[in-house]
């Protein structure tokens, strides 16, 4: 697809199809940052990001609230808030626009009433109605983030071999299952890295685009802590591949951080807030620092392998990446990154990220381990490649893809799945459920009997 107008269709065409088995799928995910949207209508209804109008509905999440100063505010990054202040504010003035004459067409003018009504309430606010604008503007978040990865896929490859990539990343990870199911952290992540990673590989035919991939790559780290390794390894590609853009590309970076830094201080007195602060991130002991270790990586209940075991590829992918000299320093750099993240997320107390779905701490690293699926999908893509090694490998791709996504279709699809964090037992207080092979998540059906 050469042409700029064919690419444009293209694009649309991804969103849209992506979008909507998104939005067709019902469950609602687990997520720590449910007073986001009220965060969003606080700011828009009153120009503030406190919630104290809100008090008689902290029963819906109570511990996610803190208080400052007298005020209280969301304890978890503002960054989700952020990213959906724009389509929240955008569609309550189309809704107020539309609303004289939508009151002539019944099925029209209900549905705004009940948006009015709802983004005008206080007090012990209706869950429901947050939990339903949560997964449409998450749903289409991750729609708009896998165009962005066919855009960064296709400049490597072509556009019919780049929807391979795409479809891994849309379909075959959390970010079908988890990103997708509410307006957490992840799904924000994930967009600003995808947006940051096609900027950097769009940069070896426009180098123009690098110094913006510093805007974004600073605004992953307001949605999401752990990605100050990003920053780091990141900037630390840009110095290396484009020196010339480095001052650029930091400056970019520095009005993100400016701005994050001068919130913070405003509100709490200090450059970062309280879930920012590294001890969080301790672990309690080396036994359980080796068993989140393993667990991220393999566990029925956690495992990356075992929910999206087409990433084992990835790995293969960096193998041929770091033979090549063409995107050598890439792909050490994002090896880099996703073994420092892998520690840093099995580090935590709670590895295994509360009631959640699979592996939610890795959703982040999504974007990257999709990268370095490209030279396997190039290598399979090859006329050269001998046919019968190209024929295991196809298979082999087939099954990897097959089977996750048949975990993460369960994961946003089963409400027994997510069930699963709660019965038979309380995993956050019998975490020794999560090597229960014969018992995982993606396997409850309806029928199950504890």
């Amino acid at each position: 697809m050469k042409s700029p107008k064919g690419r444009a269709w293209g694009c649309v065409a991804v969103f849209v199809a992506v979008t909507i088995v998104y939005e067709c799928c019902p469950i609602k995910g687990a997520g720590d940052l449910f007073w986001s949207l009220p965060t969003v209508f606080s700011i828009i209804r009153e120009g503030n990001t406190d919630l104290n109008e809100y008090q008689a509905g902290f029963h819906h999440y109570a511990g996610a609230v803190e208080k400052i100063d007298g005020n209280y505010r969301n304890f978890f990054p503002m960054g989700s808030a952020l990213v959906a202040l724009g389509p929240i504010w955008a569609f309550n003035k189309a809704v107020n626009l539309v609303a004289p004459v939508a009151r002539h067409i019944p099925k029209v003018g209900k549905g705004v009433a009940n948006w009015q009504k709802n983004f005008e309430r206080v007090g012990d606010i209706d869950a429901s109605f947050f939990f339903t604008t949560e997964m449409v503007l998450a749903s289409m978040l991750m729609g708009l983030a896998a165009v962005f990865i066919q855009l960064m896929a296709s400049e490597l490859l072509p556009w019919r071999w780049a929807l391979v990539v795409t479809g891994a990343f849309a379909f075959c990870s959390s970010v079908w299952s988890t990103a997708t199911r509410d307006m957490g952290q992840h799904g924000p992540s994930v967009l600003m890295l995808s947006i940051a990673l096609w900027l950097l590989v769009r940069g070896r035919r426009v180098p123009g685009s690098v110094p913006w991939a510093g805007l974004f790559i600073g605004l992953s780290y307001v949605m999401r802590p752990t990605n100050s390794i990003s920053v780091m390894l990141l900037s630390l590609l840009v110095l290396i591949r484009y020196r010339r853009y480095f001052l650029a590309y930091c400056a970019m970076g520095l009005l993100v951080a400016a701005s994050f830094f001068l919130y913070n201080w405003s509100v709490y007195a200090a450059i970062l807030p309280p879930y920012y602060r590294p001890e969080r991130i301790l672990p309690q002991s080396a036994s359980l620092l080796l068993e989140a270790l393993a667990g991220n990586l393999v566990s029925p209940g956690r495992g990356l392998f075992i929910y999206s075991p087409i990433f084992l590829l990835s790995f293969y992918g960096l193998y041929l990446s770091l033979r090549s000299t063409l995107f050598r320093v890439e792909a050490a750099v994002l090896g880099g990154i996703l073994l420092l993240h892998w520690l840093i997320v099995s580090s935590f107390p709670h590895w295994w990220a509360g009631y959640s779905y699979g592996p939610r701490y890795m959703t982040d690293m999504t974007p990257y381990l999709c990268f370095l699926l490209i030279p396997v999908v190039e290598k399979l893509s090859a006329p050269s490649t001998e046919p019968v090694w190209k024929r295991g490998w196809v298979v082999a791709f087939v099954l990897l893809s097959g089977w996750s996504f048949f975990t993460h279709l369960r994961g946003s699809t089963s409400k027994e799945v997510v069930d699963w964090n709660g019965a038979p037992l309380d995993v956050d207080r019998h975490p020794e459920r999560l090597w229960d092979f014969r018992d995982p998540a993606f396997l409850r059906t309806k029928n199950w009997r504890g």
